[in-house]
């Protein structure tokens, strides 16, 4: 199945092409003003660099946060727009979840803490763990805001710890980890090539997806914790 992904979560823009979960292609950019025009210059490119045409792609994966409100609200605006013709679907994939797989793969560690600055005072976090069962990774309960301490306090030893914003709360947060927790000392943002892997293996797998597979028409929706600052 060719799957466009796409995740601008972040200051980071990620897309990516993928047969299945074979990546055949993906690219990454600075957020730039005009993010949206070169988002589609971006694939239309790239498409054209492949041989392949808008109409061959079958389904559609992107990046549903937490994250950058504009961002998000762009990402998913623009591909239910290109999956509408058809019906195809839109497959909405977290992107915490995606950066905690790529910190579990780097790392080798069996449970992930991704944690980003919600602002206001507050981080936002979420836990995830590997299940060997169906080579995946699952969320351990909702991902949450709490005052940095309290966010902190839920990381557990042997955690891969990354997150978005190193530049913001990063030494803040690592000034309350526990000393076996696998820190990651830099920024890192979520893979469109990630996101399109975890869609593509649950919908092989015959599983729903959290946000569920929706037709066009109808979601995925962002994953906003507070009311959204604009970033």
């Amino acid at each position: 199945m060719l799957t466009l992904a796409v995740d601008q979560s972040t200051a980071v823009n990620s897309v990516a092409l993928l047969d299945g979960e074979a990546v055949l292609w993906e690219t990454r950019w600075t957020r730039a003003e005009a993010r949206g025009p070169q988002l589609v210059a971006v694939i239309e490119a790239a498409l054209a660099g492949l041989g392949r045409a808008p109409a061959q792609i079958e389904a559609f994966a992107v990046g549903v946060g937490p994250g950058s409100y504009s961002g998000l609200r762009m990402s998913i605006s623009a591909v239910r727009a290109w999956a509408l013709p058809g019906g195809r679907p839109v497959c909405g994939v977290s992107s915490a979840e995606a950066l905690a797989r790529d910190a579990m793969d780097e790392t080798g560690a069996r449970t992930a803490a991704v944690a980003g600055d919600a602002r206001r005072g507050r981080l936002w976090l979420g836990r995830f763990a590997h299940s060997d069962a169906a080579d995946d990774v699952a969320p351990e309960g909702a991902i949450a805001l709490a005052p940095l301490p309290e966010a902190a306090a839920r990381i557990t030893a042997g955690d891969a710890v990354v997150t978005p914003d190193w530049e913001r709360i990063g030494d803040a947060l690592a000034a309350g980890l526990p000393p076996s927790a696998r820190l990651i000392r830099e920024s890192r943002a979520p893979r469109a090539a990630t996101v399109g892997r975890i869609a593509m293996a649950r919908l092989r797998a015959g599983r729903r997806l959290d946000p569920p597979t929706l037709r066009a028409v109808d979601g995925p929706e962002p994953v906003y914790l507070h009311p959204p600052v604009f970033v």
